[in-house]
């Protein structure tokens, strides 16, 4: 049998394993790794080199083999042997015990930080420790009892090993995205490209989270992101700043229409929107095409750079769990690259408000290109990061905006 915990040193292990990481991503190929979604080349590298100690499954401990054996017994104090140097073979039992483990079978070569100085020892055949017991009288009672002793040594390095390795796997998110990020910036360097690349902003001074349209308009800023066709031209991405000011532009136009019922309650579908382009259009402009937002089928709020939209905005009615899905679908169909900011804004008239937010998220988890979500501080905002129907590499942001609009004598339109 093999000697438990001895091969090697589990701290050895863990830093090893670092530096493999790190190695890794330096040895991805960079067109790979700049058009790759970072969330998930993350998540892949986390995966493959935390360290998981493995798991006893004593319950299902059992008899893998029995019978004759020629038993040494030379070290035995009770027996007349006068050349205990050679060995003395009597006729005995062998009995060998089957305990299968989750998790890799490699660690149980490393000793963990705190250890015993007797060994332990096993084979290890796939996921299964084989213990091995003989002599030339066994009996039950013993080895029930050794074999309780060995699996309670084998635990005890085990638990060990968990509390050494638990620290290491918390740090590993943080190292990969670290890793990725600093070869990230540093190809872009080297191709004469950099994360602020785009229009620079021009913020009216004192310009206020109002509606009345300002003398001078914002200018989006537009960051640069590589595309999968294009590694060496990166595509332009609105800022995420500049994306959460769109949105608080447009959460600012909710509170007026639920402050001001009167004024919304005969609006019909399309001057609502309006209402909230003349709120854009007045915070914003372009640097090479007038104005930045306008309608694409009147359904659509966009931004453009460069004939490329950046920013993508649906304006949608509830309507139910169906139609809600079907504005998804339309809004994701707009979108042509990785990154792409997009928002749906959704009006409600029914009366029950609170029933229509609480469907919101599990409605975005069951739309077939959901990824995962993103934590929202607003009760009536909800963000999740999809992929593009047509190349799950790119990934695209989504929120979700409700917003209460007045009907007419406050008649309830249904869902």
């Amino acid at each position: 049998m093999d000697a438990l915990f001895s091969r090697a040193v589990l701290s050895d292990l863990l830093e090893q394993r670092k530096q493999e990481l790190g190695q890794e991503v330096e040895e991805i190929p960079a067109d790979r790794l700049l058009n790759a979604a970072e969330h998930d080349l993350c998540a892949a590298l986390v995966q493959k080199y935390r360290v998981d100690i493995p798991t006893l499954l004593t319950d299902r401990i059992a008899v893998h083999d029995q019978g004759e054996a020629d038993v040494d017994v030379r070290f035995e104090p009770s027996r007349a042997i006068f050349d205990r140097s050679q060995p003395f073979y009597l006729k005995g039992q062998r009995l060998t015990v089957a305990v299968p483990f989750e998790g890799d079978p490699d660690l149980f070569h490393y000793r963990p930080s705190s250890f015993r100085l007797s060994s332990l020892n096993a084979d290890i055949v796939g996921h299964e420790l084989r213990l091995t017991f003989q002599g030339v009288q066994l009996s039950a009672e013993d080895v029930r009892r050794d074999i309780h002793a060995t699996v309670a040594g084998i635990e005890e390095y085990l638990t060990t090993g968990r509390e050494q390795v638990k620290p290491f796997n918390a740090s590993l998110p943080a190292l990969a995205e670290d890793s990725v990020k600093r070869r990230k910036q540093r190809l872009l360097t080297q191709r004469g490209m950099v994360e602020e690349l785009g229009i620079p902003i021009r913020p009216r001074a004192g310009a206020p989270p109002t509606y009345a349209l300002p003398v001078k308009r914002r200018v989006p800023v537009i960051e640069s992101v590589p595309t999968t066709s294009k590694p060496y031209s990166p595509e332009p991405v609105l800022a995420a700043e500049e994306y959460e000011r769109i949105l608080h532009i447009a959460q600012n136009m909710g509170l007026v229409m639920e402050r001001s019922p009167s004024a919304f309650e005969r609006i019909q579908e399309e001057h609502l929107r309006d209402h909230f382009l003349v709120q854009l259009n007045g915070q914003y402009e372009g640097a090479a095409a007038g104005e930045v937002f306008n309608y694409a089928g009147k359904t659509d709020i966009l931004i453009r750079w460069e004939g490329r939209n950046v920013f993508i905005a649906e304006c949608k009615f509830w309507a139910g769990p169906k139609k809600f899905h079907e504005a998804i679908d339309q809004l994701l169909s707009y979108t042509s690259w990785r990154d792409t900011k997009t928002a749906l804004f959704l009006f409600n008239r029914t009366r029950d408000l609170s029933r229509v937010l609480a469907q919101i998220p599990a409605l975005l988890r069951q739309h077939p290109c959901w990824k995962r979500d993103v934590t929202q501080t607003e009760e009536t905002r909800f963000r999740s990061i999809a992929k593009h129907p047509d190349d799950a590499a790119r990934e695209v942001v989504v929120t979700v905006c409700v917003f209460s609009v007045p009907s007419v004598d406050g008649e309830e339109r249904p869902a």
